[in-house]
């Protein structure tokens, strides 16, 4: 009230003016705030979607690693079935072969021995065929000598089951059954495309 009214007037001025000021201020800090707010979201999506990104990336590559241990460890367990159902078709193969009777082993002796014996050679028995090898070495024999050459001696018997071996001046052949299932397992991809074909 002591106030004069210029004084009065120029006071209420600066008081507008002041509050003018504040106005404008609170404004652009509620505009900062907002433009801090949204830079702030869109700083948030962009980490959330990366963040996402990894994830995924992560998660495939544990998926791919799985898939193809998953597909490595199939491919072994099916290479071991079949070399187990090839070990069983080469075992029983061989086991027929010895069960078949004497002179079918006998005849199978002499076929080998026809193609491989050049004369001269010792036989030495398998101890299971000694007895029907000697029928078989005495014949080959006979026909190597119709074609001039040396007979084969019939010799001590080899510690082999079944079949021979032969055995020249500076050779040894194996001619057992064993020794002709082990060869045809030389032929084993065909043996494995008929069982797996």
């Amino acid at each position: 009230n002591d106030i004069n009214p210029g004084a009065r007037v120029l006071a209420r001025r600066i008081l507008d003016e002041a509050c003018r000021d504040a106005e404008e201020t609170k404004r652009r800090a509620s505009d900062e705030c907002e433009e801090i707010t949204s830079l702030a979201k869109k700083e948030k999506a962009q980490k959330e979607w990366q963040a996402a990104r990894q994830r995924e990336k992560a998660i495939n590559a544990i998926l791919e690693r799985s898939r193809t241990n998953a597909e490595l460890e199939a491919r072994k367990e099916a290479l071991f079935v079949r070399r187990e159902l090839l070990n069983g078709v080469f075992s029983a193969a061989y086991d027929k072969l010895c069960a078949l009777p004497e002179k079918e082993r006998a005849g199978i002796c002499k076929k080998i021995l026809l193609r491989e014996a050049g004369g001269g050679e010792k036989v030495m028995p398998g101890f299971r065929d000694a007895g029907a090898l000697s029928g078989v070495v005495e014949e080959v024999s006979r026909a190597l000598e119709a074609q001039g050459k040396k007979p084969l001696v019939f010799d001590r018997t080899a510690d082999i089951e079944y079949g021979f071996i032969l055995a020249g001046a500076s050779f040894e052949k194996d001619c057992s059954f064993r020794a002709l299932i082990d060869e045809a397992r030389a032929l084993e991809s065909g043996v494995a495309d008929i069982l797996f074909g």
